[in-house]
């Protein structure tokens, strides 16, 4: 029997290999120069002083393009198997269905999670270039703690997002469907959030978009609908989170993919 190991091996190898991956990461850290040079810019014409830990946590606002660029890959990890054909080969070794599409799974938080270190380090490289270490170390703790903070929580907010499109690449057979289907979700779901709240509908507030502003509960801030606390939205998240990943193991097990 294939291991695990070995199928996320394999499936790192087929993201790995694929041109946008490549493209995705010079995007990165080409955004996070530009970043770095724009926080340079603004220090020089506004007198305000910068560090590595301050440009740390400025950086964190590029975490939106890490999401995109996860969003894409878990779009399309399954539908891409039918849209190539290549999905009756899952069948020809003796692995079960299960395994095949936890490897996809994790195969995608693994990419998300390197492209934030990515992010975490170059930003911190950038940092060191343009604008240095403070000069008191201890009055630095605070920025450091909430840059972190930030990138934690963005993580947290990115995988249910992750796995939604997941889902979406799971039932379809369409590579553009799903990839433009989880496209719409990201960039139109809280769009639909706050059109609903506009027009007075409470029941908004369980929907997943609605929820995923966690920042707004640790640092300040007002939630999308009256009421909604913390422990509310991490248990709304985990309710889509465990929803979204029985819905692709369903339909994943039961497809017939000799016949796709």
């Amino acid at each position: 029997m294939v291991s695990i190991y070995r199928l996320i091996q394999n499936e790192s190898m087929k993201v790995i290999v694929r041109t946008r991956t490549f493209v995705f990461l010079i995007s990165l850290l080409l955004f996070s120069f530009l970043m770095a040079f724009f926080r340079l810019y603004l220090e020089r014409m506004g007198g305000a002083g910068e560090d590595v830990w301050g440009f740390l946590l400025f950086n964190s606002n590029l975490l939106f393009l890490v999401e995109l660029f996860a969003v894409i890959i878990a779009s399309d990890i399954v539908s891409s198997e039918f849209t190539w054909g290549t999905a009756t080969l899952l069948c020809v070794r003796p692995v079960k269905r299960w395994k095949i599409l936890l490897s996809k799974y994790v195969t995608v938080v693994l990419f998300t999670l390197v492209f934030v270190g990515i992010l975490m380090v170059s930003s911190i490289l950038f940092g060191m270039v343009f604008f240095g270490f403070p000069v008191q170390s201890d009055s630095s703790m605070p920025l450091l703690s909430r840059a972190l903070g930030h990138y934690g929580i963005g993580i947290v907010e990115m995988l249910p997002m992750i796995t939604l499109a997941f889902t979406i690449s799971s039932i379809s057979k369409s590579n553009s469907f799903s990839v433009g289907c989880s496209l719409f979700a990201l960039f139109g779901g809280t769009f639909v959030v706050e059109l609903l709240r506009m027009y007075g509908f409470q029941w908004a507030k369980y929907l997943l978009f609605a929820n995923l502003d966690l920042e707004v509960y640790i640092y300040g801030g007002i939630p999308a609908f009256p009421g909604m606390t913390l422990s509310f939205s991490l248990i709304n998240i985990l309710v889509h989170f465990i929803c979204f990943l029985w819905v692709s193991w369903w339909v994943f097990t039961k497809r017939d993919i000799t016949m796709a």
